[in-house]
């Protein structure tokens, strides 16, 4: 019911929307302003949400708060056509976040940046509120600083302190070279978050080379959806034997974990190159001969991350390519090559006033050592090395100023029948206010990765505010 009743209020808002415009619309060619008369904002006052916006934009106080603050408000439903084939048998979800992030310039030398978020839903995704600057709870807070940190700028170098996202990458659909940052899987096929971590980067400026270094002194796992969720990678029902809380590694010197990049730019290609030495921030599973029975216990093990990646760009044309050679510590994880290649294409005005950006690439991996994994799980393979072989499409379609399409799908060419569809549509109500409709669709048989979630296709609806 929750379903029905949030795509029927979602397509009522829309209709109210449109014909609020085109009831703008009229009454301007009615009056037929002159050009001197006539102003970009002149339709957005006739609606209630561009009263409220203009009053609010225009005020003293609107001034000084976007100056150094930025908030968004948003709710989304996702709500299922069908029961799921785990535990979980819930028909929808509800989410609410407020989120506001502060940016400060100190002094010329000197910026600061936190950012709060809110974030509450109706299932068991999240639990209390920030604690500890590690965020390693299995499961997400209700209440978090996902980043703060300070700024310093010298002459040739650049510090930043604090807990911080650090993205590394070129490609659109997996980075290999981006290991930083562990992600936030809880509502799998939702809204990916890298987790920020406590770290000292640095960037250091010398000729046309920029070389970064980022020292992590603690260990934060990946989150990934509940073990009894509709979502979770392990079906559970599978699985006899009990499972432990993950153990994780100890925070001491030993287990700090440090990246450095190198980066330039030749001829109108971007190139870097890049190490990482610290953990795999998804889980293995150690068997425990426990009495009576024995039980499985996740655990992260060592890894180290040799990458690079280009990108250069042919008029409306461009390439970019992703490569790192996962080397893991012992016998029992695998060591891989992942790779991702891609092109990418932008077109303005390409219908009417439609703009289009694509990009398709090629996912690819080949194992250089096969592990001994001590357990037929792991949770890695069956999350961050999917696509192993696979297809990556995304389109982003813009009709006009306010209405667009994003469409994202991925395809695993091993057998051609194991793949995942996202379009959503969205349309800007005036420039705080975006409505969106959206899709995830999952077809495959019961063994491949999309295949499993094929009884969680869903419908989902966004409202954002922001100011």
């Amino acid at each position: 019911m929750i379903r029905e009743l949030s795509a029927v209020l979602f397509l009522l808002m829309l209709l109210i929307v449109l014909a609020s415009k085109n009831s703008n619309a009229e009454q301007h060619e009615a009056c037929q302003p002159s050009e001197a008369d006539y102003s970009e904002d002149s339709e957005e006052t006739t609606t209630l949400f561009g009263r409220l916006n203009n009053t609010w934009n225009e005020s003293s106080l609107a001034e000084g708060y976007k100056e150094h603050f930025k908030t968004r408000l948003e709710y989304r439903n996702f709500s299922y056509f069908e029961d799921g084939n785990r535990q979980d048998q819930r028909r929808s979800l509800n989410e609410f976040q407020a989120e506001v992030e502060y940016d400060a310039t100190v002094t010329g030398s000197v910026r600061v940046y936190v950012d709060a978020l809110l974030w509450l839903d109706d299932d068991d995704y999240a639990e209390g509120f920030v604690d500890e600057l590690e965020d390693d709870d299995v499961k997400r807070n209700k209440f978090n600083l996902p980043e703060f940190f300070v700024d310093l700028y010298f002459d040739n170098l650049d510090m930043r302190v604090g807990k911080q996202v650090v993205a590394w990458g070129k490609a659109d659909s997996i980075n290999p070279t981006d290991n930083v940052n562990p992600q936030d899987l809880s509502n799998l096929f939702g809204q990916d978050q890298e987790i920020g971590v406590p770290a000292v980067k640095l960037d250091y400026y010398i000729g046309d080379f920029t070389i970064e270094g980022v020292f992590v002194p603690t260990f934060t796992p990946a989150r990934l959806p509940p073990l009894d969720s509709r979502l979770s990678v392990v079906d559970i029902s599978d699985i006899p034997l009990p499972i432990n809380d993950p153990d994780l590694p100890s925070n001491n010197i030993d287990n700090s974990q440090y990246a450095i990049r190198v980066l330039t730019t030749y001829r109108g290609w971007d190139f870097s190159a890049s190490f990482y030495d610290g953990f795999n921030d998804f889980p293995n599973v150690r068997l425990d001969p426990d009495f009576p029975l024995p039980s499985l216990t996740p655990v992260y093990n060592k890894l180290r991350v040799i990458g690079g990646d280009f990108a250069t760009t042919f008029g409306r044309w461009g390439a970019h390519g992703e490569a790192a050679q996962f080397l893991s510590d012992g016998d029992v994880e695998d060591s891989y090559l992942q790779y991702v290649l891609g092109i990418d294409f932008r077109q303005s005005d390409i219908v009417f006033d439609h703009d289009l950006f694509a990009i398709v690439e090629y996912i690819g991996e080949h194992v250089t050592n096969e592990g001994e994994s001590t357990f037929p799980i792991q949770t890695e393979a069956m999350v961050n090395r999917v696509f192993s072989n696979s297809l990556f499409v995304h389109i982003e379609y813009e009709f006009s100023d306010y209405f667009r399409l994003d469409f994202e799908g991925m395809v695993n060419l091993d057998n051609g029948e194991d793949y995942f569809l996202k379009p959503e549509f969205s349309y800007d109500i005036n420039d705080n206010l975006t409505i969106a409709l959206g899709f995830d669709f999952l077809w495959g048989p019961n063994d491949t990765f999309f295949g499993q979630f094929d009884e969680s296709d869903r419908i989902y609806t966004k409202l954002t505010y922001t100011f």
